[in-house]
Order: structure tokens, then C-alpha cells, then sequence
């Protein structure tokens, strides 16, 4: 619920988050119910600007899994948010080779969307 509102209200009033992080700067290491992080759930919705943020003012974040085992460069790849995953390769190179509890990285979590993507084309064709 806090990462969620964290993204939420991000999303609605982003040059305000420094004041809020300044007060509540223990937010940024929240997780929420599912167990992600803001940095997770805001490379799962798509968020750019958030995870570039995000980025800035806590690079760690990259490197911590949610309840599923995934990072947030998972989460970038099994929705196909490219200009995430670039995002995150760019300033945390070795993010490539973070796996999930499945053994996977980035390439394989991306793949199985891809395929995921197609079979559900395939049965509404």
C-alpha cells in the first residue's frame, strides 16, 4: 500500500517528492502488501520519470527483490517497458545478470512475455 501511494502521489505532484522524502525518507526502502518496492511497482506500471528518479535518489533499490524474487528490471522486462530496462542497464550495467528465485534474468523473464504475448494473440485471432 506505501509503494503505491508513493508512486500515486509521484505521479500526481513529482516536484513535491523531495519534500516528502525529506520528512519521510524511510518511504523510499518501503515495501508494499505484494511486497515490491516504488522502484519495482513503478518500472511495473511503465513509469519513466519514477524509476529514473527513483534511480537518483536511491540507487540500491535496483538490487532489492520483492516477495516474488523479482527486481525491478524483472518487473521492466515481463511488460515489455524497454525504455526502462535501457534506463536501468545504463546506470547499473550488472543488472543484466540479476536472477529471479526462478533462475532467470532480464532476457528470459522478457522472452516468456513475448511468448506469453503470442500465444494470446494466437487465441483471439
Amino acid at each position: 500500500y506505501i509503494c503505491y501511494s508513493f508512486v500515486f502521489i509521484f505521479s500526481i505532484i513529482p516536484e513535491d517528492l523531495d519534500i516528502i522524502l525529506s520528512k519521510h525518507s524511510l518511504l523510499i526502502h518501503s515495501l508494499e502488501d505484494e511486497g515490491r518496492s516504488a522502484i519495482s511497482n513503478s518500472a511495473c506500471i511503465g513509469y519513466y520519470n519514477g524509476v529514473s528518479y527513483l534511480l537518483d535518489k536511491f540507487i540500491q533499490g535496483t538490487y532489492q527483490r520483492d516477495q516474488n524474487g523479482f527486481f525491478s528490471i524483472h518487473m521492466a522486462a515481463s511488460r515489455g517497458h524497454v525504455e526502462i530496462i535501457q534506463e536501468v542497464l545504463q546506470r547499473c550495467p550488472d543488472s543484466s545478470e540479476l536472477l529471479n528465485k526462478q533462475c532467470q534474468n532480464i532476457v528470459h523473464v522478457a522472452a516468456k512475455n513475448v511468448k506469453d504475448n503470442m500465444l494470446l494473440c494466437a487465441q483471439n485471432a
